[in-house]
């Protein structure tokens, strides 16, 4: 439907356009035009399929996920041995997963203000080193203040360091380092862990992609979304074998 609605407003307004270059004389330029226009609409039914293919996916994960959970916890309740904490384990995988649901989906809205980058650092490093065995090092020259969403980056750094220990189950070491540049503030986070394959590393990003037999493929596309939010770009490097690095360009405003 709404491919259809796109179209009709396209070709109104293209219509319209060529009335008005006969009017006035210039059809000479209607071919150009034409050209122009139908590219546009192509592109246009392009992102609204790709759009499409992400909400049907979606909700078939969704659904997936879901029933997967709650087999498993009315399997519990019926076998009449029900363990807290296997119960627990399940309400939460649940729960996270419906969070990421909606981080993925709802609005962006920024809220900017000017924080101490290292601190905000810290704190993310300090929840995650009392939940993992995991070597976390943090390392920067100079104590950095920027103006950004507080709340949005530190989702972004938190997916990021939760993907890297996920590859290291646990193990292996992070190094965090922090570096002014001209106009940039530059985070890096590389692990020593197995690495990402060439044919992985390039869909990393898009929706529900993973390679993990419980992963939903929500945490980096996550950070792709939230990035693009804040005018930060996120790239990542890895080799087979040598590790993973992420790095998070962020405007130093």
């Amino acid at each position: 439907i709404a491919i259809i609605c796109l179209s009709v407003v396209i070709l109104d307004l293209y219509f319209a356009r060529r009335t008005l270059l006969q009017k006035t004389g210039d059809v000479s330029s209607i071919g150009q035009h034409t050209q122009s226009l139908s590219q546009f609409v192509d592109e246009a039914i392009d992102r609204l399929k790709e759009k499409e293919m992400i909400v049907t996916k979606m909700a078939t994960i969704v659904s997936h996920e879901l029933k997967n959970s709650l087999s498993t916890i009315m399997g519990l309740i019926r076998s009449g041995g029900v363990e807290e904490k296997k119960l627990n384990h399940e309400i939460k995988r649940m729960l996270e997963f419906l969070d990421r649901i909606s981080l993925f989906t709802r609005p962006i809205k920024v809220k900017n203000e000017l924080i101490c980058l290292n601190y905000l650092i810290l704190d993310v490093l300090q929840d995650f080193r009392t939940a993992t065995e995991t070597v976390l090092e943090f390392n920067s020259s100079d104590e950095l203040r920027i103006t950004t969403d507080p709340v949005i980056l530190e989702h972004i750094l938190k997916n990021i360091i939760k993907n890297s220990i996920d590859a290291l189950d646990g193990r292996g070491k992070i190094q965090i380092d922090l570096e002014k540049k001209p106009e940039k503030v530059s985070i890096s986070i590389a692990d020593d862990g197995p690495g990402i394959p060439p044919e992985d590393l390039k869909k990393i990003f898009q929706p529900f992609y993973t390679t993990k037999p419980d992963g939903t493929g929500l945490g980096l596309a996550i950070v792709k979304r939230f990035s693009e939010a804040i005018g930060a770009e996120v790239s990542v490097s890895s080799k087979p074998g040598r590790g993973t690095r992420f790095i998070l360009e962020l405007p130093n405003v």
